[in-house]
């Protein structure tokens, strides 16, 4: 404040029009601004320089496209060969889990006003099994009553781990989906129904 007190005088003669200030320089009026190329974000160049690399690329996508299409015909053909309820859950995290790689797996069944685990595999096996979870509350719950979905949500605001601190799971984000939720270490966010990463990867 002080160093304004005496100099403000001095400034407000810098930026009147026409002063004669020290070191004062009148805007200028002739840029010229053009588009250039987008800033950069951060991300890691994906731009292919040789050309034989691009098709090799390319041939990759059509190649994994093509894997991804005939697991989901294996996957329909084998659920609806399937007896049960269980054998077809079964079927189906399996087929799922090569598609979508996760961790665990927990398929919930909305019974009443709770959703109950019909389906459980995978790590945090016994917590997700006893979890019941209200209609409303925590993650699934949410996105049970809600029917949308959440992308990188907290696998730990489920109800089962609020107040028992024994209950305790590395996963550290989910995605839930109406109906089903996976739990997955992987960096990637790419999941079928809920799944989560933990703090190992």
């Amino acid at each position: 404040m002080e160093v304004l007190q005496k100099r403000h005088r001095h400034l407000e003669k810098l930026v009147e029009p026409g002063s004669d200030g020290e070191g004062g320089s009148t805007l200028s009026t002739d840029l010229k601004v053009e588009r250039g190329e987008a800033p950069a974000a951060g991300f890691e160049d994906t731009t292919v320089k040789d050309p034989a690399a691009n098709e090799a690329t390319f041939l990759f996508s059509i190649a994994a496209a093509r894997q991804e299409a005939q697991t989901l015909f294996e996957l329909s053909q084998d659920l609806g060969a399937s007896l049960s309820l269980g054998e077809t859950l079964s079927v189906f995290s399996m087929k799922l889990k090569r598609l979508v790689p996760y961790d665990a797996i927990a398929i919930y069944v909305k019974r009443g006003v709770e959703l109950i685990p019909e389906y459980v595999n995978g790590d945090n096996f016994r917590l997700f099994s006893s979890l019941r979870i209200p209609l409303g509350h925590g993650l699934s719950g949410w996105v049970a009553q809600n029917r949308k979905p959440i992308v990188n949500g907290n696998p730990s605001v489920e109800p089962g781990y609020l107040n028992d601190p024994t209950k305790f799971s590395a996963l550290r984000s989910a995605l839930a989906v109406r109906r089903a939720y996976c739990i997955s270490r992987r960096s990637r966010c790419l999941h079928f129904r809920s799944p989560a990463h933990s703090a190992g990867d």
